[in-house]
């Protein structure tokens, strides 16, 4: 049977009334069935639909003995040791995130200060000064316009040099 009732439903041969033809023969024609009768019918459909519920409901809760149970306690407890150790990770893994931004951030800045001093080193000698020690302490000479070699660099204040330039002739 459906789980809707059908408020329409009228069975057969319950509810007839008496008719007399054009002929004076009775006739028997069934008639609607009355509302306190379909309000009792609803009503005995609906408590058959909770009583087989009830039933369902007790057969899936006798299907789940001690030893299910048991099984899914002890999953549920390992799901819970998992979810905790993936958390505790993630949580470990963004304080060493952290921690390396604020390094880089360090490093920057180092950086920066070691360039900065290296600006100020190079500014603050007497270029003068220089040449007259060169000539007179390590007699030096100035260059020739020949041995002189021009290359172009980037327009950046300074320039940090890993290899020797090699000539080209």
């Amino acid at each position: 049977m459906d789980s809707d009732y059908n408020i329409d439903y009228e069975p057969k041969g319950r509810y007839y009334k008496f008719e007399t033809g054009a002929k004076g023969s009775v006739v028997l024609k069934p008639v609607k069935v009355p509302a306190h009768v379909l309000a009792e019918r609803k009503e005995q459909f609906r408590k058959k639909e909770i009583q087989r519920n009830v039933v369902k409901n007790r057969e899936r809760a006798a299907s789940m003995n001690i030893g299910f149970i048991f099984f899914m306690t002890i999953a549920l407890g390992i799901c819970g040791f998992v979810c905790y150790i993936y958390i505790s990770l993630q949580g470990e893994v963004a304080s060493q995130m952290t921690e390396v931004a604020a390094l880089e951030q360090q490093l920057e800045e180092s950086v920066s200060d070691n360039d900065a001093y290296e600006k100020r080193i190079d500014a603050s000698q007497n270029l003068k000064e220089i040449k007259e020690k060169a000539d007179r302490e390590l007699g030096m000479t100035a260059a020739d316009p020949g041995q002189i070699k021009y290359y172009s660099v980037a327009s950046e204040d300074y320039m940090l040099q890993y290899q020797d330039i090699e000539e080209t002739d």
